[in-house]
């Protein structure tokens, strides 16, 4: 994706995808400037994703609508995506549906 500047939607839901492939796609989102959907849903991501993912959200300014449903995100995780949403304006959905659940991330959203 580093060198792909024209995909606008990348859907790898339901691919058992691991953490490390995540991370590093999560990475490469730092500099691609033209993915506005990402569908991570359903791929057993954990935290250190998510958490990789919020750091990606705070400088780019392209993508809109991260799925991250039905994986193993915390409201550890929660809140770095929540402290992510502070400085990127673009976000317009946020799914984190069927994660484990925690009354602070939906505080840390909510803010």
């Amino acid at each position: 994706m580093k060198v792909n500047n024209t995909l606008p939607q990348l859907n790898l839901g339901f691919n058992r995808i691991s953490d490390i492939v995540a991370e590093a796609l999560a990475e490469s989102l730092k500099v691609h400037s033209t993915l506005n959907q990402l569908n991570l849903g359903f791929n057993r991501i954990s935290d250190i994703v998510a958490e990789a993912l919020a750091e990606s959200m705070k400088v780019n300014n392209t993508l809109t609508q991260p799925i991250l449903a039905q994986n193993k995100i915390s409201d550890i995780a929660g809140k770095g995506l929540a402290e992510s949403m502070k400085v990127n304006n673009t976000l317009t959905q946020l799914n984190l549906t069927q994660n484990k659940k925690y009354d602070t991330r939906a505080e840390a959203l909510a803010e």
